[in-house]
């Protein structure tokens, strides 16, 4: 309809209303103004990081106010009801990577609340909450939706807040004439999103607007084309939660449905011999892991890397104790496996460089069985430094800036990991299921020690003051996605907002 009154997105449409002389008296914001810019804590170093288990989210109770209390560390998994959040966009594609990022904008607070409210009212329909959801964002007053919908408002919605709406306080408009100048010099995918909340404005005040029209409208069918200052997001990628301390990641299909994945690293102790070597990791689930090196083989130095050493070990001991009755179970391998040593000065930018110091052949004739892969190994150090050097640099992101010993110490702990697997492939006979499991200790402590690096105790201590379960002693995490998005690596996608419903059909 000609007639349409155009809701502003000026915060994107600013320079064309300079050019045309447009700007006083409206809006100078988007209705949310959350975009890639915002997603700066994903974690590249983490897409090989698959937990092998998983507590179900939803088996956990909502809290009165509308979260829940994770109970124990580790991996917990939902498929949660999500919601579109970005009009006249393309939904998600088969294989596009999601990022966490705070929800932001004019009507961040208010959209924020009714997903939250929504998980304390399973009788309200998810498509009744994503048709409030797209009024909302549209700047509908909600005096103008059907009677219906104001029903649903009343439930999702303060007084204070519908009231805001509807006097019209966060609302701009453009009359015809001016919109349409504005929107012929802007560009084709800006031009589509103005259009698609003009039009939910005008079919969200009809009593008789389904919401499959809706939908059509605000949902673009196809594949978004990759634009300038995308980025290419696997899918799976984890990110940080800052203000509570824990990972996520986001697996949606389609706007509506998407798997929501939480980590929360366990404690593991870990212990380093004089040399700086790994000698012992214990968990806080009863799992042990020990290792002796021995002192009788040469440690070698990776040939064109004289600053990484490679260093036998003589045992690996695992030791379960069953955290309910005590029973103890261990096994152990003696003479097999070996792991490197990173001893990188500062000065060499954690890369290899230097004169090759390949072990003499007399060295190898003598201890060369025990040093089993070390060429394969070895030609995966620079893959490894350079993923450490990067790694270095996403962590400014955190305002953190660890030394190159600290960074050493998480590349030790990922070579270890690779001597372990290594040695348990050489043993195979009487290895129990539990064995395999119990090496997930190593993952544990990489882990454990990156989220350190990261300042997760320091944001655990900096956690609001509210009810929480505990652990061992330690506080754990409340959990609400609500007040946060999933924003695509392709702007032309849509950003997408969780609830703590789970999916139904």
């Amino acid at each position: 309809m000609k007639t349409l009154f155009y809701s502003l997105l000026l915060g994107l449409i600013v320079p064309v209303l300079l050019g045309c002389g447009i700007t006083r008296g409206f809006q100078d914001k988007p209705t949310l103004t959350t975009s890639l810019d915002d997603a700066v804590f994903d974690l590249p170093i983490m897409d090989e990081f698959e937990p092998v288990d998983y507590y179900d989210l939803s088996d956990l109770p909502v809290e009165s106010d509308g979260v829940i209390l994770l109970d124990r560390p580790g991996a917990f998994e939902y498929t949660a009801e999500s919601f579109c959040l970005h009009a006249g966009k393309y939904a998600p594609g088969s294989g596009d990577g999601y990022l966490y990022a705070p929800l932001e904008g004019p009507f961040a607070e208010i959209v924020g609340n009714i997903i939250h409210r929504s998980a304390l009212h399973p009788e309200v329909a998810q498509r009744d909450i994503q048709f409030l959801v797209w009024a909302v964002l549209a700047r509908t007053p909600v005096n103008d939706l059907s009677f219906s919908m104001q029903q649903v408002a009343s439930k999702l919605m303060t007084p204070s807040e519908i009231a805001k709406l509807s006097s019209g306080e966060l609302l701009g408009f453009l009359g015809e004439e001016l919109a349409d100048r504005a929107l012929d010099k802007a560009p084709a995918d800006l031009r589509d999103v103005l259009e698609a909340e003009a039009r939910i404005r005008d079919l969200a005040t009809s009593a008789s607007t389904t919401y499959e029209q809706l939908e059509s409208v605000a949902v673009m069918a196809g594949m978004a084309p990759f634009r300038e200052g995308d980025r290419e997001v696997p899918a799976g990628r984890w990110s940080y939660f800052p203000e509570e301390a824990y990972y996520v990641r986001y697996s949606p299909s389609g706007y509506s449905k998407t798997r929501v994945q939480v980590y929360v690293p366990e404690k593991v102790e870990i212990v380093r011999d004089q040399l700086g070597r790994i000698v012992s990791l214990e968990d806080e689930s009863g799992n042990h892991l020990e290792t002796v090196y021995d002192e009788t083989v040469p440690p070698v130095a990776a040939e064109g890397h004289p600053y990484v050493k490679a260093y036998a070990f003589k045992s690996i001991r695992y030791r379960q104790t069953d955290p309910l009755t005590g029973e103890v179970r261990e096994f152990v391998q003696t003479e097999k496996g070996w792991t490197f040593l990173d001893l990188f000065p500062p000065d060499i930018a954690f890369h290899g460089g230097g004169a090759s110091v390949a072990a003499p052949p007399s060295l190898w004739k003598l201890f060369g069985d025990r040093f089993d892969g070390i060429w394969d190994r070895t030609q995966k150090l620079d893959g490894y430094h350079d993923k450490y050097v990067d790694h270095k640099r996403t962590l400014k992101k955190f305002n953190r800036d660890p030394s190159w010993e600290d960074i050493e110490d998480l590349a030790d702990l990922e070579h270890y990991q690779d001597g372990l697997e290594a040695a348990r492939k050489l043993d195979f006979e009487g290895q129990a299921e539990w064995i395999n499991k119990h090496a997930l200790i190593t993952w544990k402590a990489w882990n454990y020690a990156n989220w350190r690096l990261q300042g997760g105790e320091d944001d655990e201590a900096k956690r609001p003051n509210k009810p929480r379960r505990k652990w061992k002693g330690r506080e754990l995490p409340r959990f609400d996605p609500s007040g946060s998005s999933a924003v695509p690596g392709r702007s032309g996608n849509q950003r997408l907002g969780l609830s703590l419903r789970k999916f139904r059909k």
